[in-house]
């Protein structure tokens, strides 16, 4: 039966000797990591993003990780096929117990071979987890910019409330000139046998009234205008609020990828230890550089474990923000709607949250349930 090559995932790899050739064939591509979320980064510092600018940096960390996706899938194809080769030379070794010195010396060599490959290979893993490290800190700095503008939302919405309290006032105000006109128009009909000076005075403070409620009716307008303003400056935001959820409701979605990945690798790892422990039996006494590598990996499980309780912890802490985020989006929409006696009609939002964001934020609820 024809092999094809294996590689461990992660930090740790080993690589069929049947097609030593094939390895170079099968090389997984590489890319630069996320050249194009730098840019979108670096544009970050001198203008703020836009919806649709939001939406392209968000559908390139996608690309990016569904990319590291497909490698690591190849690496655990490439795995299976290298334990059933070392499972071919356990067997071999069992069975052929009075092996020459230099049958033993070429099964050393194969030995020795796969432990270089297992070097290249942790080479390549470290190298894709360097990508994945970066990917991560793209989305920091989008979360710190997103930190500001929660800080002008805040701004906003206590701006809106001031203005609730003066335009109430203005309300008032005008509601009683208008109350002292009709009065002082009454009197004036009522009273023909007041006179002359009395009629004058009288239609002296009418026409004050009428002036003071004219200002007046000025200022509530010009209030209610700065009011609709400010709506509509919301309004831009909480779309933007809205495209954020979204965003992070699928970020939270891969990094529980990620996490089951990681447990993939870390039983990889412990697959591979046992098949050179296997493989190697009496000889491993004899042979100190591989039982170094056989340590080496049972301390890179170790650390594969603790990265793995990271990002589990990682994991609750985005699921704690999208919860704050889809209530922070909530409430000023409640804000918003509150507004609509207002003069004028206030836009609907042209960016809603997606509608299965409910049904994602239930998935992820699940998929904690069923890892945590």
């Amino acid at each position: 039966m024809k092999l094809v090559t294996l590689t461990i995932p992660d930090k740790g790899s080993v690589e069929s000797t049947t097609e030593p050739t094939l390895l170079q064939q099968e090389q997984l591509p590489t890319h630069p990591l996320g050249e194009e979320l730098k840019e979108t980064a670096k544009n970050n510092e001198t203008q703020q993003l836009t919806p649709e600018e939001i939406i392209k940096a968000k559908n390139l960390l996608e690309i990016q990780l569904q990319q590291e996706k497909i490698n690591s899938l190849t690496l655990e194809t490439q795995k299976a096929n290298l334990e059933h080769d070392l499972t071919q030379k356990q067997e071999e070794l069992e069975n052929n117990q009075k092996l020459s010195e230099q049958e033993k010396q070429e099964l050393q060599k194969e030995i020795n071979q796969q432990t270089d490959k297992i070097r290249s290979k942790e080479n390549e893993i470290f190298t894709q987890d360097q990508k994945i490290n970066q990917l991560e800190t793209d989305l920091h700095q989008e979360k710190t910019i997103n930190t500001e503008k929660e800080k002008q939302i805040n701004e906003l919405i206590n701006q809106i409330n001031e203005q609730n309290q003066m335009t109430e006032q203005l309300q008032n105000q005008l509601q009683e000139q208008k109350s002292l006109i009709e009065t002082k128009n009454q009197e004036l009909i009522t009273n023909q046998a007041l006179s002359e000076q009395e009629k004058q005075v009288l239609q002296n403070e009418i026409n004050q009234l009428t002036t003071n409620f004219q200002q007046k009716e000025k200022e509530y307008q010009a209030t209610i205008y700065q009011k609709d303003q400010e709506i509509t400056q919301l309004n831009q935001i909480i779309n933007e609020q809205a495209n954020e959820i979204n965003r992070l409701s699928e970020e939270l979605e891969q990094q529980i990828d990620k996490w089951v990945q990681q447990g993939l690798h870390i039983e990889a790892l412990e697959g591979t230890i046992k098949a050179l422990e296997n493989v190697s039996g009496k000889y491993l006494e004899e042979n100190a550089e591989l039982r170094h590598e056989i340590n080496k990996l049972k301390e890179q499980i170790k650390e594969e474990q603790k990265a793995h309780e990271t990002t589990k912890i990682t994991l609750k802490e985005k699921s704690d923000n999208l919860i704050q985020k889809t209530t922070e989006y909530e409430q000023i929409k409640d804000t918003i709607d509150n507004q609509k006696t207002w003069k004028g009609s206030i836009q609907p939002f042209t960016t809603k949250i997606k509608a299965d964001v409910k049904e994602t934020s239930i998935k992820v609820k699940s998929w904690f349930k069923k890892w945590f």
